[in-house]
């Protein structure tokens, strides 16, 4: 029994890395003695081999956000609560609803500068600890 073994094209790489159709393919250039070459594959094979699957990336980053919009809402919910401010009266004073602010706290949605300045001061604690960049 023999089995045929195809090499992937530049072209199916570059899509399984994340990236659109002819990412690698520079075209014709002119080298350091002036004279005109074309991209090899193995060119782009190479440009593919030390690059990041975008995709993996992305996804990383997504799960990084996310880890932290959970974290910085427990910070807020734990600064609240030291301060013993009720969730109706946050709500009240930082003008949003209290479905918004527990979307907050359970790291759902973010607040944006202003509100986070705003629960800061209203808490008496820094927006670097409800950030969680106070190490």
């Amino acid at each position: 029994m023999y089995y045929v073994v195809r090499r992937l094209t530049p072209t199916e790489c570059e899509r399984l890395q994340g990236f659109p159709d002819g990412w690698t393919d520079i075209g014709e250039w002119t080298d350091s003695k002036g004279k005109k070459r074309k991209t090899t594959d193995g060119n782009r094979y190479k440009a593919l081999g030390n690059s990041f699957a975008v995709p993996v990336v992305r996804w990383l980053g997504e799960r990084i956000e996310r880890i932290m919009m959970i974290e910085a809402g427990n910070n807020y919910r734990k600064a609240r609560m030291a301060a013993e401010v009720k969730a109706e009266r946050a709500a009240t004073e930082l003008g949003v609803s209290i479905t918004t602010l527990f979307s907050w706290e359970r790291g759902d949605t973010k607040p944006n500068g202003d509100n986070i300045c705003a629960m800061a001061k209203l808490y008496g604690v820094s927006a670097d600890y409800l950030l969680g960049l106070d190490a």
